[in-house]
Parts: C-alpha cells; structure tokens; sequence
C-alpha cells in the first residue's frame, strides 16, 4: 500500500509546478508519516531520520524562500529535482523491505569496565586540547578561526569523529551493561566533556552527531514523546543562543527580523535556511552549458584523504570550487565551501540520469536497517557504529560526502576500539553463532 501512495506522490510531483504546494502537502504527508511510525513502534528507523532532515532542511528552505525560489532561473527544476530523488529513495526502501536477508554475524555484547575508563580518559584529553580553542571560538566567533587558516589535520579529524562516538559508547555501557544501575547524573557528566566543547564551537550538526547516537541507543524502543520534545527544546535553544553571542549571528538575526513572513515563511523558519535550493538551481544552470563530471564529482569520497602534495592535479570538491564559479567575490576564506544537498554530486555526474540511481540508495537504507535491528535487538556491541549511521543519513541530506568523509573517521575509531575490546577485528567473516 506504501508503494501505492508514493508512486501517487511521485505523479504528482511530475505535473506540480508550484513549489508551495509541493512543501506543503510533503510536509503533511511527512508529518503523518512520523505520527503513526511513532506511536506504533516507539522509534525509527534510518528513513524516518533522513525524512527528518529533508523536512529540516529541504521542506524548510522551500517555504521560507518559496516565492523567491518560484522567480528564480531552475528554482523550480531544483525543487523537483530534490524532492523527485527523495520520492524515489523511499519508492526503492519499501521495494525492497520485503526483500528477506539472512543475517548471520557473531554478536559480541558488553563493555568491560577497564576499556570504559580507558575510554573516559580519551575524553578528558579531548577536553583538554580542545577547550581553549572552543572559548575562543564562542567568544569570536567560528568564522575566526577558519579566517586564520586553522588546517583539518588527520588528528583533528580523528578527534572529532571521538567525540561523535564516545556519548554513544557510553549510552551502550549504562544502559545495556549497567542497566541503569548508576546514576543518570554521572552519565551526563561524562558525556559533558566532549558536550560543552561542541556547544562551544557553536556547530549545530557537531552536537548533532553526538546526541542522535546517544539518544537511539539508551532511548531503544523505549522514546517517550515527551524527550524528543524536550531534546528539540534544548537543541533549538542552546543554537539560537550560540547565533546570538556572535556578531555574524547577530547580524543574521536583524536581518531576519527585517523580512515581513507570512504564515509559510515562519512555518519555514522552523527548519534550516543554508541556501541548498538556491545553490541547486545554480547548479542545474552551469550544467545547461557545461559538460557533465560523469563520476568525478561523486568519485571525490574515493580520492579526498590524498594529499595535494602528492596529487597536486587532485579535483576539488565541487561544493568548493562552484561556489567560487558563481559569485565574483574571491574573497572567500581557504575552507569556505557551499552545499549542493544529497543530489548534487550526482546530477554533475550525470544530470538527469541520476534519478535512476536513487532507488538503489533506498534498497542499501532497507538493508543497512535491517542489519541495524539485528544488532538493536540483540543489544551486540556493533549496535553503537550502527547508531552512528543516524546522525549520518540525517547529516547526508545536506551533504552526503561531507558525511561520509565524517563516518570514515568513525568507523576507524569504532574498529579500534571493537577490536580492544573483542580481541577479534570487526570485520572479519563468520558464520555466526
């Protein structure tokens, strides 16, 4: 019956040319959608988070910009764009939902005591090297720091995918291992150590990352509503004032404040405004004279960890150098880059033959999930990595390489630490017990 009714939402989504009356009946659809999937089963899967963040993110933008982006050249053909992909993810999801798979892989459950404090004292170090720079970067802003050329060393990279990781890892322990026995208290202290840094940074999908691990672990199956309410409280609040103790976030906010909204430019204002459409629909004009990168632009995941003195030819990612191609001001500092969403890369590889790739994204979240609920519902200690996927796919709708580049960072981490702790690699093929 699913299929049935997005097949009916894709149709429509073909002869709708009026991007208001898209954004709307998407996000009440959606809405509906998360409502029932809520109260049924008490939590989500990979799918619902990425709606979620298509509603944040892409459904927000529309109504906040919808006439604007109804005036502009390719505003429309990005708006379909966007949403005819992200139809055609959940038409390939539930395609192959029903698809059975056997999964055989041998569970490991629990943490020892010795690998959590070993664990903890990561993260007192993590807090001691970062912290300074936090402080400063509250006090001054982010922009300062990526003004004063800081470089994203491999160790700062690792250091910040830790952070994503460990308030999972910790979730796992107390609720799993100790099962509740110590207190809640002890537990958000711990996982305030990696927190308040990233509050510091003032990056929002940072935060992002760390508590949407934390939360599908230690809340499995058991998510009141009244959390998720009280976490998009605390999430929103604790962002908007970051966005006020900053002169560009309070120049934003005048600025904001200046725009007459209507009923839907509010609604909208709930989401995320970061321009993807816009930069969409001037990607779809470069492209209209431009030959497509067929696999380059996509192919950046498999090539982004060379370094330029090696390569010194290396493609630049296209969020970075387009960004430059659209706008006269050069002016940019070295690490400013543009998002493109989830579909750009591939359109650049390939325009419109893209949308033949989409379904095949939706059949690899249908088994990524399945394989997620094995390891939920035998608490094995793979479920942590697999609870770092969310934060991922919610993460890719606005940028999937950004996000993947991120999760190798993980992975790295997860493997070491599986390892430690199993005396047995990860990824080593079983049978299974």
């Amino acid at each position: 019956m699913r299929l049935i009714w997005l097949i009916l939402y894709f149709l429509f989504l073909l002869i709708c040319n009026n991007v208001l009356v898209i954004a709307l009946a998407t996000g009440v659809i959606s809405i509906i959608y998360f409502i029932k999937q809520y109260f049924k089963f008490k939590s989500f899967d990979y799918i619902h988070i990425w709606l979620l963040a298509f509603l944040y993110v892409m459904v927000g933008e529309t109504l906040i910009k919808y006439d604007v982006i109804q005036k502009t050249v390719n505003g429309v053909e990005a708006v379909k764009l966007i949403y005819i992909s992200n139809c055609l993810i959940f038409i390939g999801y539930y395609f192959f939902n029903s698809v059975k798979i056997p999964i055989k892989e041998k569970l490991y459950i629990g943490i020892s005591k010795k690998t959590i404090i070993a664990v903890v004292i990561l993260a007192i170090l993590y807090f001691s090297f970062n912290i300074n720079e936090a402080y400063h970067s509250f006090i001054f802003g982010r922009h300062t720091l990526l003004k004063g050329n800081v470089e994203v060393t491999i160790l700062s990279a690792i250091g910040k995918a830790f952070s994503f990781i460990y308030p999972a890892i910790l979730a796992y322990y107390f609720r799993y291992v100790k099962k509740g026995k110590v207190s809640i208290f002890l537990l958000i202290l711990l996982c305030s150590l990696v927190l308040v840094v990233q509050v510091l940074y003032g990056t929002r999908y940072n935060i992002l990352f760390s508590l949407l691990g934390f939360f599908m672990i230690y809340y499995y199956k058991n998510l009141p509503l009244k959390t998720i309410i009280l976490g998009l409280v605390v999430v929103g609040s604790v962002s908007l004032y970051i966005v006020k103790q900053r002169p560009v976030g309070k120049e934003r906010l005048k600025e904001r404040a200046s725009i007459k909204y209507d009923f839907y430019k509010k609604l909208g204002s709930i989401g995320s405004n970061e321009n993807v459409i816009k930069y969409t629909a001037q990607l779809l004009t470069y492209y209209d004279s431009k030959n497509y990168e067929y696999g380059k632009a996509s192919g950046f995941i498999l090539y982004w960890w060379i370094p330029r003195s090696i390569w010194e030819g290396k493609p630049k990612q296209i969020s970075y150098y387009l960004l430059r191609e659209f706008s006269d001001d050069r002016g940019y500092y070295k690490s400013r880059s543009i998002s493109f969403g989830f579909t750009g890369e591939l359109y650049a590889d390939f325009g419109k033959f893209s949308y033949l790739i989409w379904p095949f994204m939706g059949a690899i979240f249908s088994v990524l999930d399945k394989k997620r609920k094995y390891h939920f519902e035998n608490k094995s200690l793979k479920m942590i990595i697999y609870a770092m996927l969310y934060p991922v796919f919610f993460f890719s709708v606005r940028s999937w390489i950004t996000a993947m580049i991120a999760f190798t960072f993980i992975l790295f981490l997860f493997s070491i630490f599986y390892t430690y702790q199993t005396h047995r690699f990860m990824f080593k093929k079983d049978e299974g017990e």
